[in-house]
């Protein structure tokens, strides 16, 4: 499939594993360049290899951050301004309704 996506910049967050991964690996099949996030680093390089392996030609950018944490979230955002696509897979959400959110509630943590 042609999505027009060659050298289009795409961010995914969440993307060390399952649906944030896939994205990331079908944007680079596109001709994405990919910036993949995620809070643990080892999984996060994983991926990325798996990403540059299904699709030799991708570029691939890494970037470890906690999007729970407002200092990760400007770093990230700082790092990949101009991107032309944002997938926002953070698999964490505070508690309560959206107007009662601040950016200092802590994420519920799933078991």
């Amino acid at each position: 499939m042609d999505l027009r996506l060659v050298g289009k910049r795409a961010l995914v967050t969440g993307a060390s594993k399952g649906i944030g991964l896939a994205i990331a690996r079908a944007l680079a099949a596109e001709g994405c360049r990919v910036d993949i996030a995620s809070r643990s680093l080892a999984p996060l390089e994983a991926a990325a290899e798996s990403i540059r392996e299904a699709t030799p030609r991708a570029e691939v950018r890494v970037h470890r951050a906690d999007l729970g944490v407002v200092a990760d979230q400007e770093r990230l955002a700082a790092v990949c301004v101009g991107a032309d696509i944002l997938v926002n897979n953070a698999g964490a959400a505070a508690a309560g309704s959206l107007d009662e959110t601040t950016t200092t509630a802590s994420p519920r943590r799933w078991t």
